[in-house]
Parts: structure tokens; C-alpha cells; sequence
């Protein structure tokens, strides 16, 4: 089946609330028929959505219990991250990482805080894309450990803007972040901007030098930066 056509037939049976079908769907016996549907699912932000991905990230394959993480997280409900909390053990290293990053996206339900997160590099010796994502990571880790929600890497605009109306939060902020690295100093810096209306809210600014080593002065500016930014929020 073509994929846009496969689409349509599936949000076709999530309008429907035709949760028997899709379930048949997750055991198509075309990995593509699977994977859409699992995509399908975790873009519903129904919780009808949740036993249905929870069998998934239990007994599927390895390619599908990623997926299903993935899925789960994007649906940034309560029960969606008890079940991935069950599973942040899973044997294999690529599903454990997706349960992992899925359970840092937080909870969506006001009266949470939501954070647009993106990112990107500067200065003379700019991160790789490689440790763009390795620190933001570790900025969003940080975050985690506060009451709030987070988008989800690479997310757009569009799907953050249609969460926050389909969960009616209305306190979501844009935080961009801008690592800048020199042979002097490696800098963090946080810009919060209320979303969609981008008005400024605050900046964090978290900076490091002295040896050689990027990846100590890493650990040591990400995780104050972000506390820095959530004291300021006054994020519980």
C-alpha cells in the first residue's frame, strides 16, 4: 500500500476511534503497516492510544519496541511514561535509549510547563552535530528532573503548536539554545521565548575554561545552565 494512502486509512480508523482495527494493524504482517500504525498511534495524544503501544514496547521486535517507545513518549501522558518506566531496562542498547529520551519528554497535562527545545553551535570551534545532540541531551536531562514537559528532538513547530491546543496548555515557552566553543571557553547559552507569540521571557548564560578537555567542560556549564534557567522559571 502506498504510504500516503496508508496514512490516510489510519487516521481514518483514529477518527473513527476504531481501536480494534488499528489494533489488528500492529500485528500486520508488513513491518510498514506496523511501523505507520505505531507512528499513527503515538501522534493521536489519545490515551486509548496507550495499552495499545504498551503490548508493543513489551513483546515486540526490537525495531518496533524502539518505535513503540518513541510513540509513547510523544504522547507525553502520565500513563504513557508509567509504562515506559517499566521498560527502561530492556536489553537491547538502541530500545533502551529511545525509553530512555522518551521518559525525559515529561507529561504534557496542565498545569505543566511545556518547553520548545532546539539547539545549535558557534565560535571558532563549533560542536559537531554529533555533540550538539550530546549536549542538548544533557540539558534536557537536567530539565527533566523539573515539572515539565518537553517537545521532542527535531519536532516542528506545527506538531508543538497542535499539542499545546489539543492538552489546552498555555504556558509553553521556546527555549533556543546556542553552545559556543573557542579555544578559550566553551558557553551555553539559554534564550526563553513564550511560544507562539516569541516574546522574551529571559537568557541563561553558563560559560567554562581552562584545560583541555571539551567534554569536563561540558558536564560542568550544561547542568547549571539549566538549573539556572528553571530557578529563574521558578520551576517545581
Amino acid at each position: 500500500m502506498e504510504t500516503h494512502l496508508l496514512s490516510a486509512v489510519l487516521s481514518v480508523l483514529l477518527l473513527a476511534d476504531n481501536t480494534k482495527a488499528l489494533a489488528k494493524k500492529l500485528v500486520d504482517r508488513d513491518p510498514a503497516v506496523v511501523l505507520a500504525t505505531i507512528q499513527t498511534l503515538g501522534d493521536s495524544g489519545k490515551a486509548e492510544a496507550v495499552p495499545l503501544l504498551c503490548t508493543v514496547l513489551r513483546d515486540g521486535s526490537p525495531t518496533l519496541r524502539q518505535a513503540a517507545a518513541t510513540a509513547l513518549g510523544h504522547l507525553r501522558l502520565a500513563k504513557a511514561l508509567m509504562c515506559l518506566a517499566a521498560e527502561k531496562e530492556d536489553q537491547e542498547p538502541e530500545v533502551k535509549k529511545a525509553v530512555q529520551l522518551a521518559l525525559m519528554l515529561g507529561v504534557a497535562e496542565a498545569p505543566n510547563r511545556f518547553f520548545f527545545i532546539d539547539s545549535q553551535s558557534a565560535g571558532s570551534q563549533p560542536l559537531t552535530p554529533a555533540q550538539v545532540n550530546t549536549a542538548e541531551l544533557a540539558i534536557r536531562k537536567q530539565l527533566s528532573t523539573y515539572r515539565m514537559a518537553q517537545s521532542f528532538p527535531g519536532e516542528s513547530a506545527k506538531a508543538v503548536t497542535a499539542l499545546l491546543k489539543a492538552r489546552k496548555l498555555k504556558n509553553a515557552m521556546q527555549l533556543r539554545i546556542t553552545f559556543t566553543n573557542t579555544a578559550e571557553k566553551f558557553t551555553a547559552e539559554i534564550m526563553g521565548l513564550s511560544f507562539p507569540d516569541m516574546a522574551l521571557r529571559g537568557s541563561w548564560r553558563v560559560g567554562g575554561s581552562g584545560g583541555d578537555d571539551l567534554q569536563e567542560l561540558m558536564d560542568a556549564v550544561l547542568p547549571k545552565v539549566a538549573d539556572d534557567t528553571a530557578h529563574d522559571l521558578d520551576l517545581k
